[in-house]
């Protein structure tokens, strides 16, 4: 790896697991305003919990694209297919292990927050340098872009009634 893409792949991961740590708190700290609240958790559902990683690595892939002059389709591609991964295996390992456990175990939790982080990036970089064909033209992938954050957005305040929008306590399951 060269060291100029090692530095950009380290700094993404770094960059995503600080203020996705910081971003865990920033809804209360700013006295609950609503527009904060579009991009960080309003509650602890596990579905605010993916926005721990999903907008502090989509901050930083619009800072490298700007950084490296990088706003060709086959790294977009792969980005965004990377931080859906990452941002969708949150939910998936966290009922796995609840499901196994019978409650949320904090430890876990950040385990998972590292392990999707670290997921994003590095399956990026992977399919940036193993996958030259996978390309999706700009439409799409802004077009899939927008219904997530519109997703996100309208979830924040208006979640439907289903587990993955109720904090964990709301589990029926969960003694």
């Amino acid at each position: 790896m060269r060291h100029k893409e090692s530095t950009y792949l380290l700094a993404g991961i770094l960059f995503t697991l600080f203020l996705g740590s910081l971003s865990h708190f920033f809804y209360e700290w700013s006295g609950e305003h609503p527009l904060v609240g579009l991009f960080s958790p309003v509650n602890e559902s596990v579905w605010e919990h993916m926005k721990l990683v999903f907008f502090p690595a989509l901050l930083y892939t619009l800072f490298e694209i700007i950084a490296r002059l990088r706003l060709d389709s086959h790294f977009l591609t792969v980005r965004f297919l990377s931080l859906l991964t990452g941002t969708f295996l949150i939910p998936c390992l966290f009922f796995i292990y609840t499901g196994f456990l019978g409650r949320p175990f904090l430890p876990l939790d950040i385990g998972i927050f590292v392990l999707c982080t670290l997921t994003v990036f590095l399956l990026s970089h992977y399919l940036d340098l193993n996958a030259k064909a996978l390309s999706l033209p700009f439409f799409v992938l802004f077009t899939a872009l927008l219904f997530f954050l519109i997703l996100f957005f309208s979830f924040s305040y208006r979640p439907p009634n289903l587990p993955l929008f109720w904090p964990p306590k709301n589990f029926l399951w969960l003694p």
